[in-house]
């Protein structure tokens, strides 16, 4: 692959995450309506895991003059047939809400047929995943992110916030207390890192003679730069239309760096990298272990051929040609060696055997003055 002039960003990636009631579903779809005022015709569709688009329809009927697209469901299979469904559809804007269910129900659906398993076997049950699992679930989860990322439409992903933990010394008591230091999107945890917008969401009150409330919208990070550490206050009105004006004035810098492109970026997500795994799908390491056994068990059976006795001449001669052929006494030792060092001193104890045996009654001998080793070979 050669290096090539980079391309521009072409595609709205968002995210938003946020309280219940913060407002995040009813931004995002503004944002994205602005997007498809500014970016495109395209129809718009929503991935409704909380039952939140038919609230919307008539919103989006006025706002655009189209039918919200959709598909109401939970499960992680639908969602990846959601994506395929956009692309037939010529969707322009698509909306995932809330991310957070598809990756639980992954996560339960895996723990249930796991459990499901280990019952047929008479296994005891699993109460949570283990981490061996996670090999399993994230290149699942990562099949989504891809997607999310190379796609050539506008997405966004609303997700619940959940709170992060970190571990404190407490200056007056001493102790090590668990407190919350920030919050995140409630999904796989690297979900977060990929939108180009990222915001949080927030709800308050404003007192202006009367309580009124507020939506408060605080950039966590924007990847052109332009309004990272932004925060916006939408005031709850009626009027879908001042409400769209509100949000694309405020996330407009950020929309309308994706005007005119001609030369998108994408991502490669389908070139895979090498990594020595053979039609039995064993990787190298796999194919070094089993060539070390290999050639152990060879050199135990030449041994076994050529000095089969047990008496104590029969032994101390083994060792004496371990030591000489492979620099050692211990057998553990030669069990570690590398594939190459056993084939060499495998080859060269064949060759002393062959020699030794070359002239009837010849027998066989090996090097003087052996060091003393308590770890004895096997044989």
């Amino acid at each position: 692959m050669a290096l090539g002039k980079i391309g521009q960003a072409a595609y709205l990636k968002a995210g938003f995450l946020g309280l219940p009631k913060s407002g995040k579903t009813y931004t995002a779809m503004l944002l994205n309506i602005a997007a498809q005022k500014v970016l495109g015709k395209g129809p718009i569709a929503m991935y409704d895991t909380e039952m939140g688009s038919p609230y919307l329809t008539a919103m989006v009927k006025e706002l655009t003059g189209q039918d919200l697209l959709g598909t109401p469901a939970r499960s992680f299979d639908q969602l990846m047939q959601f994506t395929e469904d956009c692309a037939k559809e010529g969707v322009a804007n698509a909306i995932i809400d809330s991310v957070t269910h598809p990756w639980s129900e992954l996560c339960q659906s895996y723990l249930s047929q796991q459990n499901e398993a280990r019952k047929r076997k008479g296994w005891k049950l699993l109460d949570r995943l283990e981490f061996q699992h996670w090999n399993y679930l994230k290149p699942k989860w990562n099949l989504f992110t891809a997607w999310y990322l190379s796609s050539p439409m506008h997405v966004t992903i609303c997700g619940r916030a959940g709170d992060i933990y970190e571990q404190e010394v407490n200056p007056e008591t001493g102790r090590k207390e668990l407190n919350v230091v920030g919050q995140r999107m409630q999904t796989e945890k690297n979900t977060g890192y990929e939108p180009s917008l990222l915001v949080q969401m927030e709800r308050e009150y404003a007192d202006s003679g009367k309580k009124s409330l507020q939506c408060v919208a605080t950039v966590v990070g924007d990847r052109f730069a332009v309004l990272t550490g932004d925060e916006f206050h939408f005031t709850a009105s009626k009027n879908h239309k001042k409400n769209l004006d509100a949000v694309l004035k405020a996330f407009g810098p950020h929309i309308n760096a994706f005007k005119g492109v001609k030369n998108p970026q994408s991502i490669d997500v389908t070139t895979q990298t090498v990594t020595g795994v053979d039609e039995e799908g064993s990787d190298e390491w796999a194919r070094e272990k089993r060539r070390r056994t290999i050639l152990c068990e060879e050199i135990t059976g030449v041994f076994g051929s050529n000095v089969p006795g047990m008496k104590a001449e029969d032994k101390k001669l083994r060792l004496d040609l371990m030591e000489h052929y492979f620099g050692t006494r211990s057998w553990k030792k030669i069990e570690g060696m590398n594939s190459l060092d056993l084939g060499s001193g495998l080859e060269q104890l064949r060759a002393h055997f062959s020699e030794a045996t070359k002239g009837e009654g010849d027998q066989v001998s090996g090097p003087p003055d052996p060091l003393v080793d308590d770890e004895e070979a096997p044989f």
